[in-house]
């Protein structure tokens, strides 16, 4: 876990100019989990998922800066272990009525400082983009500002529910009757990442959907995605989302196998697109085990262990990553007398 080494308390304009004035900790490559909400109230767990989507978008695309994953951040978080990157954020939040208290806790290399933001909700957007700003610098940085981030923004009631939903189906699958009524909406108008997010929610959904009608639930999300991609042509996010639904309906392999594809060329760090490859390819053969180290090099918590532990996208492929798991171990240390 990260150490607690100090705190700067970040309220205004002062406290990021002092936050900003500090020594400077090159990173990069960079790792964000979602703020743990401290409070025994699950409504505003959606808090702790915004921050860091927050911090994430305007973080997004910063010279020198590469972002890999909030899962990857989580499932490292989760299993006590540091990401594979140059540093990480985590950290916890309460909010109580309309007073938000978050502590975020950064780790770079050997070095390690916290921050500390209190704000009302409706001041907090401002203050998370210069919190921003002076984590960038602080990672050694320059930041280059641009527009505002389309998603997430606080004060919209239906970003709410979209990363109350993400939020809540890291526990247990959300059944479609929480979130139809959004699909059409966001599917029309929504930001790249809200839709990836409400994508996610679907997708996992379907552990709840009976086998026989587990393809046309898929296929709902299928035509989400495409829809989407008429306006986000080069989103890696939805194209590996739409390998993963070609592959949940047991499409063709050559269909999950180019769609996959498409995404790593878009982003070479999305730890989906690689599990779908190697699933395409095979795990077993030459450019599946190819895949598959990549995949582990990127995100080796990814991997199911036991039972009661936090697993990627809420067990959704377990059985697939187990049986990975198993061909990753064989393609690292080869057993000899193992039948091919």
């Amino acid at each position: 876990m990260i150490p607690q080494t100090s705190f700067w308390r970040q309220g205004a304009l002062l406290a990021v100019a002092l936050f900003m004035a500090g020594s400077t900790c090159g990173a990069g490559s960079l790792t964000l989990a979602p703020l743990v909400n401290q409070r025994p109230s699950g409504q505003h767990n959606w808090v702790g998922l915004y921050l860091v989507e927050r911090l994430h978008a305007r973080l997004q695309g910063q010279a020198g800066l590469n972002l890999r994953s909030l899962e990857l951040g989580r499932l490292a978080q989760a299993k006590k272990q540091d990401p594979v990157t140059d540093a990480v954020i985590w950290g916890n939040f309460q909010r109580v009525g309309d007073q938000l208290f978050a502590k975020f806790s950064v780790k770079a290399g050997k070095a390690s400082f916290g921050v500390e933001l209190t704000s009302s909700m409706a001041e907090l957007e401002p203050k998370l983009d210069q919190l921003a700003q002076g984590l960038s610098e602080k990672l050694g940085n320059r930041y280059q500002g641009g527009e505002a981030p389309a998603f997430p923004q606080g004060d919209q009631p239906r970003h709410q529910a979209v990363l109350q939903l993400r939020q809540d189906s890291f526990d247990e699958p959300q059944p479609e009757d929480k979130w139809k009524h959004l699909v059409a909406e966001v599917g029309a108008y929504g930001a790249e990442r809200e839709i990836v997010l409400l994508a996610e929610v679907m997708l996992i959904s379907g552990k709840l959907v009976a086998e026989d009608a587990r393809t046309r639930h898929y296929a709902k999300v299928e035509r989400l995605i495409k829809t989407a991609l008429e306006r986000f042509p080069k989103s890696a996010g939805l194209k590996a989302l739409l390998a993963e639904s070609f592959y949940l309906m047991q499409s063709y392999s050559s269909w999950v196998e180019k769609t996959a594809e498409e995404a790593v060329k878009a982003d070479p760090y999305n730890e989906l697109a690689w599990l779908m490859l190697a699933l395409a390819r095979g795990p077993s053969s030459g450019g599946g085990r190819e895949a598959l180290l990549k995949l582990d090099a990127l995100s080796p918590w990814i991997w199911p262990m036991k039972i009661d532990e936090t697993h990627f996208q809420t067990g959704l492929l377990n059985k697939e990553l187990a049986y990975c798991y198993q061909e990753l171990k064989q393609t690292k240390n080869p057993d000899p007398f193992r039948l091919q």
